[in-house]
């Protein structure tokens, strides 16, 4: 198997607690009265897609977002086009918004966790069988080295990179519940509520 087709099967299984998880189809809706759009189901690039298409098209001051998380990379682009936007993120009560949900929410200059946002570290849930070793343990660095740009792009420090990679697992959740978690992050006082649930168990 060619190098660059390893690659692009590891950027696929790469990041969420299942890259094609939930059957819960992925919804982005906006609602013009309250210039609000609406993020919620597996993170996705279509997912991504239509958000960047909604911020496009309309004028959005705040995003309610949760889900179970789901491609790590369409995460960073949402989280992008949030940035570039100025809206806030409310994740609702009741309601969590996990790994890649919770990277794409990172992107708003202000979050408001009424629900949960739970953060892990990258991972893959599946591996081709002809790559190696080393290409495995390069393309997860290259994984955690996209976080850490990611985190110090929208305003938080690299020692939350290193958190996230050092404290979670799969099944090892750092969880942002209040807005005392939003600004313990943001300034680097990374001590946050640790859940032991499993990816299976979040969703």
């Amino acid at each position: 198997m060619k190098a660059n087709t390893v690659a692009k099967i590891l950027a696929w299984a790469l990041m969420g607690p299942i890259v094609f998880a939930s059957q819960v189809a992925a919804d982005v809706l906006h609602h013009g009265e309250t210039r609000s759009l609406v993020v919620s189901g597996p993170t996705s690039e279509h997912q991504a897609m239509l958000v960047t298409r909604a911020f496009a098209n309309h004028e959005i001051d705040t995003v309610y977002m949760w889900g179970d998380g789901g491609e790590f990379y369409a995460g960073l682009d949402i989280g992008r086009s949030i940035k570039a936007s100025g809206a806030r993120v409310i994740i609702p009560t009741g309601k969590e918004c996990i790994s890649a949900c919770a990277f794409a929410a990172m992107g708003a200059g202000e979050i408001l966790p009424d629900g949960d946002m739970l953060l892990h570290r990258p991972f893959t849930v599946q591996v081709p069988s002809m790559a190696s070793m080393e290409a495995i343990a390069g393309h997860y660095g290259m994984a955690y080295m996209d976080m850490a740009e990611y985190l110090i792009e929208m305003g938080y420090g690299i020692g939350l990179a290193k958190y996230v990679i050092e404290q979670s697992t799969p099944c090892r959740f750092l969880v942002i519940e209040n807005h005392s978690d939003v600004v313990a992050v943001r300034t680097g006082v990374n001590e946050l509520v640790i859940s032991d649930k499993c990816y299976q168990d979040a969703r």
